[in-house]
């Protein structure tokens, strides 16, 4: 506590802790890596699987997840990986730089 009586946060000005791009990685569904290394989109529906897409980026496979899971269980479906689309395309940008790779999001998409 200070000599005015406020209390003394020295966090207060702290810098956030860095974003933990593993843990979120980690964290997407509705798809499997597959030997070749690329990611194939899984959706359980009506007691069925269905195997949907294969995409060479972990986001992408998660943002045609989300997008499958809407168009078949409602736009209510509370299980998604990505609040919007800007949230998949700041973690495919960091996707994209550390493996190097190139993938055009449209041609990704327009399979």
């Amino acid at each position: 506590e200070s000599e005015d009586g406020k209390s003394d946060d020295s966090s207060a000005g702290a810098t956030p802790k860095k974003l933990d791009e593993d843990a979120i990685f980690k964290s997407l569904q509705g798809f499997y890596r597959t030997v070749n290394g690329s990611y194939h989109v899984r959706i359980y529906h009506n007691g069925k699987q269905h195997n949907i897409w294969a995409c060479k980026l972990q986001s992408d496979a998660a943002l045609v997840y989300d997008e499958v899971a809407r168009v078949l269980k409602g736009p209510k479906w509370g299980i998604v990986n990505f609040r919007n689309k800007q949230a998949h395309r700041a973690l495919r940008a960091i996707e994209l730089k550390k493996t190097g790779l190139n993938v055009d999001l449209d041609e990704t998409l327009a399979k």
